[in-house]
């Protein structure tokens, strides 16, 4: 039991924690409300987490992984080899248009077209991401999104994965994770991000 304030009629302290009135003019004396300690912040709570995963027995030994990323490269350049297979097709087809003459001749130059930019933005995304460093760090997955593109009558729906991920520094981003990581993390999960680019190509969980 808290011990009460002093009297608020004659200011004498009091002389122990049972009695309700003031000794010395019986007043009621009043007792301070009892104090609930409040929950810790989402912040506390996550470098707790942060603290708990640097400290887990094989933390060394997770960060010093070396993920391969050949899956992720093929996958990056059959962007570029489906823009070729594209632009070949679309050469072709100019020969057919071109017999026939009028406009529609000039339908297959436009297919050709976007075929070389198919072909080069797949060939400078596969680029740029085999000659990004492999990065390493700590990190907490704070979100997960899913977008579907195409489905078209003529072609098929792409679905891409991206997961957000916090560091601890409390810097957040966005990546694109490939489908193997994407299945395997939800939001609240603590680990090991490996990041090549702009890319997620691995997320080992640790149990913190």
């Amino acid at each position: 039991m808290p011990s009460p304030l002093k009297c608020t009629h004659c200011g004498a302290p009091p002389l122990g924690n049972e009695s309700r009135f003031c000794t010395y003019c019986g007043s009621e004396l009043s007792f301070p409300e009892a104090t609930v300690p409040s929950p810790s912040s989402p912040a506390a709570t996550l470098a707790s987490r942060f603290a708990a995963l640097r400290a887990y027995p094989t933390y060394d030994e997770l960060c010093a992984y070396e993920p391969p990323s050949t899956a992720a490269a093929v996958g990056l350049y059959s962007q570029a080899i489906g823009g070729v297979v594209f632009t070949v097709i679309a050469l072709g087809m100019t020969f057919v248009f071109a017999a026939v003459g009028g406009p529609m001749a000039f339908a297959p130059l436009i297919m050709v077209l976007a075929g070389v930019f198919i072909t080069a933005t797949g060939l400078s995304a596969a680029s740029r991401f085999s000659a990004a460093p492999l990065r390493t760090f700590p990190a907490s997955v704070q979100g997960e999104r899913v977008k579907v593109s195409g489905g078209g009558k003529n072609s098929s729906a792409r679905t891409t994965y991206f997961a957000t991920i916090q560091d601890e520094a409390n810097r957040r981003a966005e990546y694109q994770a490939f489908e193997t990581v994407a299945s395997k993390v939800v939001p609240g999960d603590m680990g090991i991000a490996f990041l090549k680019g702009s890319y997620l190509i691995e997320f080992i969980v640790v149990p913190v």
